[in-house]
């Protein structure tokens, strides 16, 4: 367990850029882990994608986990309408509730995003929309018209006023 708690903190803040680097903590990550988890087990499926999750730059993470929840969004529907059941049932036969991913899925799934945007000019930049300005003093003002709808206005409450 220690030594899979040094590896985690030497590569802690690997970037989504770094694709050689994940797969090597990956590769050492998933040994240490089938090492770990053989009965009896010393390290959870869960807490091994956690200590992973957290090896990972923060952005990094992030990212990985809105995928991942939109993946087990997409493969829930997909599962409810055509009737499967157990279909993301791990070769061991364990499907945890408390597991929504096997960790490696999880590693799968962070190698392709980072294969993806293997170097930073590859990432696309993601640009504001230019702001939209209105510009109110394209219409000509017109005092005439608010002078006489404030008169009628006031000749109304006056005319409440009086009776």
């Amino acid at each position: 367990m220690a030594d899979l708690d040094r590896l985690c903190r030497e590569n802690r803040g690997i970037k989504i850029t770094d694709e050689g680097d994940l797969k090597r903590f990956g590769l050492q990550m998933y040994s240490h882990y089938k090492r770990l988890s053989v009965p009896p087990a010393m390290i959870t499926n869960k807490v091994a994608c956690e200590r992973y999750m957290r090896t990972l730059d923060s952005e990094f993470s992030t990212v990985l986990r809105n995928a991942l929840a939109t993946s087990q969004v997409f493969n829930k529907r997909y599962q409810t309408r055509a009737g499967i059941a157990n279909a993301n049932v791990p070769a061991t036969g364990v499907n945890r509730q408390d597991d929504p991913i096997q960790l490696k899925e999880l590693m799968t799934m962070a190698e392709e995003m980072a294969s993806t945007l293997s170097n930073e000019d590859e990432i696309p930049i993601i640009a504001r929309p230019p702001k939209v300005r209105f510009d109110y003093e394209t219409s000509p003002p017109n005092h005439a018209k608010v002078e006489e709808l404030e008169n009628s206005i006031s000749n109304l409450k006056d005319s409440f006023l009086l009776h």
